[in-house]
């Protein structure tokens, strides 16, 4: 643990110090009266006032590297977490005992690395900074979500809804998705014996799954939910309470319990069609699954005045309004209801003929008009807003965009949203005022509050994708007598000197050792080799266009007749070998 004073050093606010220094230079009072007036001890105000001890300055002893060093390398910590390449406890350790080494630095580190005492005063240096457990992210996520990506599809949404004049109809713009339900629930936490390594939490004995496909509206509406339970033939549906189930769902069956071609064709005739009303045109946005694609599907959708609009593949988790802002409360509501009825009687266990009444309670209390309308409006679908996207979102993609040539000296100023370019016009926006985003929220603003005019030597951190990897570990260590005297340039204070002091080849050897310990070797992405003879689809669509359409026909036709020659040759195939098998017996 840091060291902790006991009640010697008065703490006193920076403020209160510098209007009772002011008052003693300025206004002419004592250092005595002053200090009684401002509550601060005689001594220390009076080294304050003669310059002894400089204003701001904190007690204690010196930190090994300079304040705006530490700074730099709590904003590229942060940064390189928002890319999902963050550090953990020991890699920030083992890179800051190789830079005390390399600018050979004396320091109190025993075996040459920083201990569990620095890392502590680290943090209370740095307040804004802290241990997190990082969120599963898969590599292909990381770079679909891209500038590029998102900028093309809201540029193309924007004018799909102007072209169908849907700007001011939220009641005509769906979202369509499908999620699994697992009839062995999560158990929700309980209140226990503080120290108890297991606590149980009984749950059903049935592993089996069912899919939910559910569809809402900007406007707030739901439309009953289709229900895809495992069976094969209508049998498997007995087994559950349906009348206890959610009202006016539609159940269904299928071999796995997943959705196929003619499972989505059911539910665009049995549910959507009848429950959105007459008025046309209409739009249904939804993810690139392959039975969201059924040439029956979407022929039907356009002979109805459907328009379907499939999101960019693996964007889904900040595109898809269900996604965003339902489908999260509503696996929590499932798991508290869940648990409240198992834990209510020891009889109580989630079967197929309670688990009905379960899930209803879950989606009536999930599917409400607030989370639908916030889930259009965090995906920035309705009201049209790109903006809505957070800057973080698309950080991931940077350190594999190919397209970023950018270095961050070049953004000390602030910078636009990544998306602002792809904000479209007044006339193809929902009314109202659209909320404003912080700008600072870029993933491109990295340098913070650095001021340029105060120190103009120091470069600023280049970009996390550019640099080389130090090679050695950075958990071995260091000879502590491999250190020389401190450099005399960071050795006199805790602060950065003043750019009149400061030495231009000192500035570019902090900078340097700071790029080569804390970036990352850029390496060119894996790809995964082109499936031959398939065609791999990487954007948005609008998925009923005339062309789209026949070309899907195309194929199947040709797929069709494919199969009916494969079918053919094997026909010949059995045939020539009982004509030469009847040949032998005779």
């Amino acid at each position: 643990m840091p060291h902790k004073s006991k009640g010697i050093y008065q703490k006193t606010n920076d403020d209160r110090m510098h209007r009772a220094v002011n008052a003693v230079r300025n206004e002419g009072l004592s250092v005595r009266k002053a200090a009684e007036a401002f509550g601060i001890a005689k001594s220390t105000l009076s080294d304050h006032v003669s310059g002894k001890v400089a204003l701001g300055s904190r007690s204690g002893r010196k930190t090994v590297f300079p304040a705006e060093v530490e700074k730099e390398m709590v904003e590229i910590a942060q940064r390189r977490a928002n890319e999902g390449f963050g550090l953990s406890r020991q890699q920030l350790l083992g890179k800051a005992a190789r830079l005390a080494t390399n600018m050979k630095i004396k320091t109190p580190f025993k075996g040459g690395k920083p201990g569990q005492a620095w890392w502590d005063g680290f943090r209370q240096r740095n307040p804004s900074i802290a241990l997190r457990k990082p969120e599963k992210l898969s590599s292909i996520r990381a770079r679909n979500m891209n500038q590029v990506t998102l900028s093309n599809y809201f540029q193309d949404l924007s004018e799909v809804i102007t072209s169908l004049n849907l700007q001011n109809s939220p009641d005509k713009i769906w979202n369509m998705d499908e999620t699994g339900c697992q009839l062995e629930h999560k158990p929700v936490s309980v209140i226990a014996r503080k120290g108890a390594r297991s606590v149980p939490g009984v749950v059903g004995n049935s592993r089996e799954s069912a899919t939910m496909l559910p569809c809402i509206n900007a406007a707030g509406k739901a439309l009953s939910p289709m229900i895809i339970v495992k069976g094969k033939t209508p049998k498997s549906l007995n087994g559950f309470d349906r009348e206890n189930g959610p009202v006016n769902a539609v159940w269904t069956y299928q071999g796995k319990a997943w959705i196929e071609e003619s499972g989505t064709l059911k539910w665009l005739n049995d549910v959507f069609l009848k429950e959105i009303g007459p008025q046309r045109p209409q739009l249904l946005i939804l993810d690139q699954h392959i039975s969201h694609e059924g040439v029956d599907f979407l022929e039907e959708a356009k002979k109805n005045n459907i328009h379907i609009f499939a999101l960019p593949p693996h964007t889904t988790h900040f595109l898809c309004p269900l996604d965003r802002c339902v489908f999260g409360p509503f696996k929590k509501f499932y798991n508290k209801v869940c648990s409240e009825f198992t834990s209510s009687s020891p009889g109580n266990l989630v079967l197929k003929w309670t688990w009905p009444g379960l899930l209803k309670k879950a989606y009536e209390a999930s599917f409400t008009s607030h989370n639908i309308q916030q889930g259009f409006k965090a995906c920035g679908i309705f009201p049209l807003n790109p903006e809505a996207i957070p800057a973080d979102a698309i950080a991931p993609s940077q350190p594999t965009d190919d397209t970023k040539n950018i270095s961050d000296t070049d953004m000390v100023a602030s910078v636009p949203h990544p998306l602002s370019a792809a904000t479209p016009s007044e006339t193809a926006c929902a009314p109202g005022n659209i909320p404003e985003i912080d700008l600072d929220m870029s993933p491109f603003n990295v340098v913070s509050e650095v001021s340029v005019e105060d120190f103009e030597d120091l470069q600023l951190l280049s970009q996390i994708a550019l640099g080389s990897e130090i090679t050695v570990d950075e958990t071995e260590v260091i000879n502590p007598s491999s250190t020389v005297s401190c450099d005399p340039l960071w050795s006199s204070a805790a602060t950065v000197p003043s750019p009149s002091t400061q030495s231009t080849s000192a500035s570019a050897d902090w900078n340097m050792e700071l790029n080569n310990l804390f970036s990352f070797k850029t390496q060119p992405v894996a790809r995964t080799p082109k499936p031959k003879g398939k065609k791999r689809i990487t954007s948005h669509r609008l998925l009923t266009s005339e062309t789209l359409i026949q070309e899907k026909k195309q194929k199947k036709e040709a797929a069709a007749e494919k199969m009916k020659l494969k079918m053919e040759n094997a026909e010949k195939k059995k045939e020539k070998a009982l004509i030469t098998f009847l040949k032998k017996m005779k």
